[in-house]
């Protein structure tokens, strides 16, 4: 053993002797030589990965002609060309004219009467108020056709009508034959409360109908004749007091004021 061997000893044990941070420098030695070891590995396998993946490109391209890229086949290729939904857009119209003749062609073909559809959309496009039906003119219209270019503010449309529910025919057909003896003095025939029931208006609206009828004026004004001027009216008087369209209060009072009726006085 050499001179030096009892100095290495020496060192050695003078070294396992010390620590840093409590720890023996010994031990923090070893540790450091692990690591480096751990990744001297780690290196070494990835050339090895490395070379394994180069070689397996260079077999790729030699079996295609020694070209890592081949050249693709040429050729035509043919496109479908694309398509799109139809239109749906509505018709367009520069003015509201356009719009008009166009619905009342439409709202005709359908079977309205062209003065009536005319009516109808020139009172929408004035922004007047409308009718149930003449609302629903509109809508077919705009459905159609779209809005017309230049719209006013709505005058809004009535709701619709309620239909009435059907009265009880015989006390209906009782109730004119009343109506008939009051208003005309006389009992209808089977024909005429035929007439009146079927028309499907309502007991009111019957009843003011014959009352209100040149009949009925008819039978009042000579009643005015025989109070006033104590006879019997004629037919062509009786025709001329209606014809002037003069209700029967004012036919009275005309009947009564007259000359014919101050000189019988």
């Amino acid at each position: 053993m050499s001179d030096n061997a009892p100095n290495v000893v020496a060192s050695t044990k003078t070294l396992a002797r010390k620590r840093l941070l409590g720890v023996p420098v010994l031990y923090l030695l070893g540790g450091a030589v692990a690591i480096l070891g751990v990744y001297a590995w780690k290196a070494k396998s990835t050339v090895k990965t490395d070379t394994g993946t180069s070689d397996a490109a260079s077999t790729a391209a030699a079996s295609s002609g020694g070209e890592l890229f081949p050249e693709m086949s040429t050729g035509t290729v043919t496109v479908a060309p694309a398509t799109f939904p139809a239109d749906t857009t509505p018709v367009g119209f520069e003015s509201n004219d356009a719009w008009l003749a166009k619905g009342v062609s439409l709202l005709s073909a359908q079977g309205t009467s062209p003065g009536a559809a005319q009516v109808a959309l020139q009172s929408y496009l004035s922004g007047a108020q409308l009718s149930y039906q003449q609302g629903q003119w509109r809508d077919d219209v705009i459905r159609e056709y779209g809005l017309p270019p230049y719209v006013q503010d709505a005058g809004g449309t009535d709701p619709q009508p309620v239909t009435p529910a059907p009265e009880n025919s015989t006390a209906l057909r009782l109730s004119i034959t009343q109506w008939y003896q009051r208003y005309l003095k006389r009992t209808p025939a089977t024909s005429e409360i035929d007439h009146w029931v079927d028309s499907n208006k309502t007991s009111s609206a019957i009843e003011a109908g014959i009352q209100g009828s040149n009949e009925a004026k008819e039978k009042q004004i000579a009643q005015y004749y025989v109070t006033y001027l104590g006879r019997t009216a004629k037919p062509s008087e009786t025709a001329k007091w209606i014809n002037t369209g003069k209700t029967l209060p004012q036919i009275q009072a005309s009947i009564q004021n007259s000359a014919e009726a101050k000189r019988r006085g």
